[in-house]
């Protein structure tokens, strides 16, 4: 007790140099090494869930990445999906991940779609994509959602319908979209 430094060898310095420690003069040479244990601990946890969270950032980009390549192709009339990754990792993996830091590119994937007259697809229990993405879609001028239940069991066919026609008020939208022939029909909400 009652040192206020540690003065020691850096071993990282090529050049054999010295490094001074800062301690806390009332805790004893144990207590000050079992503060700079937990406090690299931390910061080594921190780092990790850094990586961690930096790879997933970049799967997630690189997904957006593919739907927007889909979207400059456009063949075809309701981009469906789009945030099903999310979904499937949220879901089956206890993550809480949103695209919110990859709006640019969602942006440039739904800007590319509209234009072209293809659409956007909400189904299921959990809408996909979310409100967010939906009241994007709508800002930028995007008409067309399709509405589906994805049922993967007779029983569901139709569930939660009303609940995303109210989603899709509350987005700014006055119509759902049908498909005839491949022609889109707009159906008031």
């Amino acid at each position: 007790k009652g040192a206020r430094v540690l003065r020691t060898e850096n071993y990282y310095d090529p050049d054999g140099g010295q490094v001074e420690i800062p301690l806390d003069p009332l805790k004893t040479p144990q207590q000050n090494a079992a503060r700079y244990y937990k406090n690299y601990t931390k910061a080594k946890t921190a780092e990790t869930m850094l990586t961690l969270q930096l790879e997933k950032g970049a799967q997630e980009a690189a997904y957006l990445d593919s739907v927007l390549e889909l979207a400059r192709w456009g063949q075809f009339q309701v981009l469906g999906h789009l945030t099903l990754p999310l979904r499937y990792i949220n879901e089956h993996h206890g993550e809480h991940m949103t695209f919110r830091r990859h709006m640019d590119r969602v942006e440039e994937v739904l800007r590319t779609v509209i234009p072209k007259g293809v659409g956007n697809t909400n189904r299921g229990n959990e809408p996909l994509p979310g409100p967010e993405i939906l009241r994007l879609y709508r800002r930028l001028g995007g008409e067309i959602v399709t509405l589906g239940s994805d049922a993967h069991r007779p029983g569901d066919v139709g569930c939660f319908i009303r609940q995303r026609q109210e989603l899709l008020r509350e987005c700014g939208f006055r119509y759902f979209t049908t498909f005839e022939q491949g022609k889109p029909r707009f159906q008031a909400l």
